[in-house]
Order: structure tokens, then C-alpha cells, then sequence
């Protein structure tokens, strides 16, 4: 993954771009070697005019990623983080820590729960106070959604118990060479 970050962003050396030029057409005589033994009695073989058109398909990815490694190489490093602003427009106002009652049991929860994590390990006892009280109980049953990518990142869930699946959505431009038959 770092290897292919570093590639995308533009920083790779000419040494490394060229490694990863002929794993990759290594890897790609692989594909079609095992592309034939896969379809096994199956007639197909790979031609010279198929050959030319994965040449082609690889040209044309090959020429997106310089043009993506260009402009972000253009872009350069971040040179500075914006932190809000205050001002006429934004007064800033004394933070009031959010207060929902808990039972003894609730709190004595939270409290084990907070000791099992590093984010809480440091806290004070006052800060660990104002963290126990702004916790609202929740419970979910399974097949239930607790968050959905995309949503406002407002919430901190604390699990006290259960298992919980992730999922990222990735869109991808990956282009599957010689999947059809013909």
C-alpha cells in the first residue's frame, strides 16, 4: 500500500517506477499464462491482435497514473492546517460540556470501559468526569447500522460489548484483462 501511495503521489524515484514497470509486466505474462490454463479445453487463445489491445489498455492506464502523479507532484506539500477562526462572524463561546444523567451502574460501565482505552488513559479525573457525563447510553441488535460513510463525524461510540462489521467503499478503475471470452 505505501509502495502504491508513493507511486500515485509522485514521489517514487525513476529507479522504483522501473522496478514496479516490469513486475508489473511480469505479472501480466503471468495473467495471461494462467488466463490459458484456467479456461483449460476451452478453445481461446490469446492472439497477437490481443496481445496489441492489452498493450494498448496498458498504455492507457499507465499514461492516467503519470497524469494523476503529475498533478499531484504539482500540488507539492501541505504548507500549513486551518484551525477554526474566530472573530465578528464567529464569537467564541464558553464550552459547556454536554450532561446526561446516568445510573450508578451506567457510570461504573462507562468508567471499565474508558480504563481498556489509550485515547482515556491520560485523562484527569475532572476531564474523565466531563467525558463519563456527555456518554448517552445506546444499544443496537444485530443487523442494525450504527454508521453510515458519509455521515457527520459527530458522534464517539464507545463499545462496551458485541461485534461490529466495517466495511470502506472503494471505487476503483481496475481494468480486468481478457475476462470475456469470445
Amino acid at each position: 500500500m505505501i509502495e502504491w501511495l508513493k507511486n500515485y503521489s509522485g514521489i517514487s524515484s525513476t529507479n522504483e517506477v522501473n522496478t514496479e514497470r516490469a513486475e508489473l509486466q511480469f505479472l501480466r505474462k503471468e495473467m495471461v499464462k494462467y488466463n490459458k490454463s484456467y479456461k483449460g479445453n476451452d478453445t481461446h487463445a490469446a492472439t497477437d491482435d490481443e496481445s496489441e489491445e492489452d498493450d494498448e489498455e496498458y498504455d492507457k492506464f499507465e499514461a492516467e497514473l503519470k497524469e494523476k502523479k503529475a498533478k499531484n507532484a504539482a500540488k507539492g506539500q501541505r504548507t500549513s492546517v486551518s484551525a477554526e477562526a474566530y472573530g465578528n462572524f464567529n464569537k467564541k463561546k464558553e464550552f459547556i460540556p454536554r450532561v446526561i444523567e446516568k445510573t450508578e451502574d451506567q457510570k461504573q460501565r462507562i468508567i471499565d470501559t474508558l480504563a481498556k482505552s489509550f485515547l482515556f488513559n491520560t485523562l484527569q479525573p475532572k476531564e474523565k468526569e466531563t467525558v463519563l457525563m456527555a456518554f448517552e447510553e445506546k444499544r443496537f441488535k444485530n443487523g442494525d447500522e450504527v454508521i453510515r460513510e458519509g455521515d457527520q463525524g459527530e458522534i464517539l461510540f464507545l463499545i462496551e460489548s458485541g461485534y461490529y462489521e466495517c466495511f470502506k467503499k472503494f471505487v476503483s478503475k481496475f481494468v480486468n484483462y481478457k475476462s470475456q471470452t469470445k
